[in-house]
């Protein structure tokens, strides 16, 4: 499998209304495009004398990536009380929680944009939840598809496979 077919499956899991599935395979992406950003070895930069971890390397790659995702350098935010880098949101709290735990914390929300072209991050109420749109998926895509290191994946100039939003696909069976 290659980072390709993992962005190619992001866009069949949105399209069939599979939204987490989209962006668990899109951070798969990102983290394996932060792999041949940084690969092993690399010499940690949080921690002197180690190497480099997936999550510096995740970490990272999309603090470089963050005004190609979401037009903004320093993107921090407010969460469970405290702030965070949204490098570091996107990794601990959504990456990490879908590849070990199958699901998002129960206070993060993940959902539609509420109009075309808005993406959102917007703070939830006094319980320090969270909220993402969608958009987010089509701004790690693009990171991904644009990394000079993924040439091989998408060309040069780069091109993504598919449509990140394709149109939903009616899936109800009439009788």
């Amino acid at each position: 499998m290659s980072i390709r077919a993992r962005v190619e499956d992001a866009c069949v899991a949105y399209a069939v209304g599979r939204p987490e599935a989209a962006l668990t395979l899109v951070l798969a992406a990102v983290g394996a495009t932060s792999r041949r950003r940084r690969p092993a070895g690399t010499p940690s930069v949080r921690h002197a004398g180690s190497e480099m971890g997936d999550g510096e390397a995740f970490e990272a790659f999309l603090w470089e990536e963050m005004p190609r995702i979401c037009k903004v350098q320093n993107y921090n935010v407010a969460y469970r009380g405290k702030m965070h880098r949204m490098e570091r949101v996107l990794y601990k709290w959504f990456r990490c929680e879908l590849f070990h735990a199958a699901a998002l914390p129960a206070d993060l929300r993940f959902e539609p944009d509420p109009r075309p072209g808005v993406t959102r991050v917007a703070v939830e109420n006094a319980s320090g939840g969270l909220l993402l749109t969608h958009g987010w998926i089509d701004g790690l895509v693009d990171a991904v598809v644009h990394a000079p290191e993924n040439a091989d994946q998408f060309g040069t100039p780069p091109q993504p496979p598919l449509p990140i939003h394709l149109p939903k696909i009616d899936m109800t069976v009439s009788h």
